[in-house]
């Protein structure tokens, strides 16, 4: 407290100095006590130090940060939350993102696709799974979980094929499920591996690939090479999976058409076969 006091009495440069010096124990107080500064620069400063100290005690200030009157505070301490990219904040993060609006929401939803990203597998898991339950509820809520999903891109794919593919039959009418599927659909190309990978992690009977085939149909020619490579039962282990590959790749139809007359020249006989079925 008498550090905060001290400050009154300092100006521009020096008074971040006192608070750089605080962050490596050069200042015989706390760093957050310096939140308690009327001047938004010293704040800002405090933030960015309390962003250096790479403790659970740190994180509080921080968090209340991104509730302080000034936009510059606010955004500060958004940046530093991303930067540290400790997952322990997820879930404060993703509870307060649908009630801000305007940049402060921007920075929000930002911060928490760079957490999930960086996040180990369990902790990747739960907030996937939280956000795809915004998904299901409606305005604010199930926009913010769309965008975040959107952001986050192939990582998602798992999580939200897993959803999918449990969701009961009367459900699968529901906008939400159209709306998950639009908003996988416009990622594009960047999202082909992820489906590819669907379909070889899981049997060509089951709804998570009957989802993913349904997905690469709808991507159309940017799939295609990658079905193509799997009419080779060398590579699938399973002529399921080839004759699988094969009906998605009738289901895109003409773009198609290209490729499998290049694997009519294929040296392996089962996939020119394969091809010319």
């Amino acid at each position: 407290r008498v550090h905060v006091r001290v400050l009154v009495g300092l100006t521009g440069d020096r008074r971040l100095q006192v608070v750089l010096g605080a962050a490596h124990g050069q200042a015989g107080c706390g760093i957050a006590d310096f939140l308690e500064v009327l001047e938004v620069a010293v704040r800002v400063a405090t933030v960015h130090a309390l962003g250096r100290r790479l403790t659970r005690a740190a994180l509080d200030p921080l968090l209340a940060s991104t509730r302080d009157p000034s936009p510059d505070v606010r955004r500060a301490a958004y940046q530093v939350l991303r930067e540290r990219g400790d997952p322990r904040v997820l879930p404060a993060l993703l509870q307060k993102a649908g009630k801000l609006q305007g940049p402060d929401r921007a920075w929000c939803l930002g911060c928490v696709a760079r957490l999930i990203q960086h996040a180990d597998a369990e902790r990747r898991t739960r907030a996937l799974r939280l956000l795809l339950v915004g998904v299901q509820r409606k305005g604010a809520v199930q926009r913010d979980a769309l965008t975040l999903l959107h952001q986050l891109g192939p990582v998602a794919v798992p999580e939200i094929l897993r959803t999918l593919a449990k969701a009961t039959q009367s459900s699968l009418h529901d906008s939400w499920v159209a709306r998950l599927e639009r908003s996988l659909v416009r990622q594009g190309k960047a999202l082909v591996p992820a489906l590819l990978k669907e379909l070889d992690d899981h049997p060509s009977f089951s709804r998570r690939a009957h989802l993913a085939g349904a997905l690469l149909s709808r991507l159309g020619a940017a799939a295609v090479p990658g079905l193509v490579a799997r009419l080779d039962i060398a590579r699938t282990g399973s002529f399921d999976k080839c004759q699988h590959a094969g009906r998605i790749l009738r289901a895109i139809g003409a773009p198609a058409v290209t490729p499998l007359l290049k694997s009519r020249r294929h040296p392996a006989p089962l996939e020119r076969q394969r091809a010319l079925d």
